[in-house]
């Protein structure tokens, strides 16, 4: 099928009940497996496949992971609904940013550490002999000897 202009779904929340946020999204998306391919137009012509390489996926593999994502036609053929696709995508990018915000507020945090281990150890005498002489600084042990 082509179409031009736009191709809208009902979405309207007052259609929906039973409203949750997909879970467990980027570990599903990774799952999956996007391909290029050749079309066999050859061995089913009555399809009209175009000549150019596609871009997408294999309807079996995505059955594995989102099955309500993939249909079987009468003739036994399955497709893929590549719109449902899109809400996932959505999650799994938030989900995938979250990560990368918690991993920069941990190199922050651990920025901020060694500066301040830096600052002391260039205060501290013991600690910058140390660190002259061997290539990995030890702080020495500052506790009271019993």
């Amino acid at each position: 099928m082509t179409y031009t202009g736009s191709l809208t779904h009902t979405s309207d929340a007052r259609f929906k009940e039973n409203i949750a946020t997909l879970d467990g999204a980027l570990e599903s998306v990774l799952r999956l497996r996007g391909v290029t391919f050749d079309w066999r137009r050859d061995r089913f012509p009555g399809q009209h496949f175009p000549a150019a390489k596609g871009i997408g996926f294999i309807a079996q593999e995505v059955e594995t992971v989102f099955p309500s994502l993939v249909s079987t036609g009468g003739d036994g053929f399955k497709g893929v609904d590549y719109a449902e696709m899109t809400p996932i995508l959505v999650e799994a990018i938030k989900a995938q940013q979250r990560r990368i915000d918690d991993q920069q507020q941990q190199i922050a945090d651990l920025v901020k550490r060694l500066g301040i281990m830096e600052a002391a150890g260039r205060k501290d005498p013991d600690i910058r002999r140390a660190s002259a002489s061997s290539p990995v600084a030890t702080v020495p042990d500052s506790r009271p000897a019993k």
